[in-house]
């Protein structure tokens, strides 16, 4: 739960640095992930749907590819980490052993590629 928290604690550093307009949409994931760890209030699949909700037309992978700004890339890439790392983390409260095949991949490394 702690690499969730300082995960966040710095995602919330990118947004605000972030010139998009998708910003409700990242406030909106960011909330959830806080709700989770503070309230365990939220299950792991609603914040994997934040990421990806199964349609071509939103979730933050969705976000990620329509935004224009270039300068934006490693920031999205971020957001999506700590979205992905409190997802997981709510499935694994939740004691599901299934995950939607994105988030299998999610080591504890990724807090290292999250810092770079």
């Amino acid at each position: 739960m702690l690499t969730s928290y300082f995960m966040l604690i710095f995602a919330e550093a990118i947004a605000n640095r972030m010139e998009t307009e998708y910003t409700s949409h990242i406030r909106t994931a960011l909330d959830a992930c806080w709700s989770f760890l503070e309230n365990r209030d939220k299950r792991g699949e609603e914040l994997y749907r934040l990421l990806d909700d199964g349609t071509d037309f939103s979730g933050i992978f969705i976000y990620m590819q329509l935004d224009e700004n270039e300068a934006n890339g490693l920031l999205w890439d971020n957001i999506s980490y700590v979205i992905g790392v409190t997802a997981k983390e709510a499935f694994e409260f939740e004691n599901k052993k299934e995950l939607p095949s994105p988030l299998e991949n999610i080591e504890p490394e990724l807090l290292d590629v999250f810092i770079d």
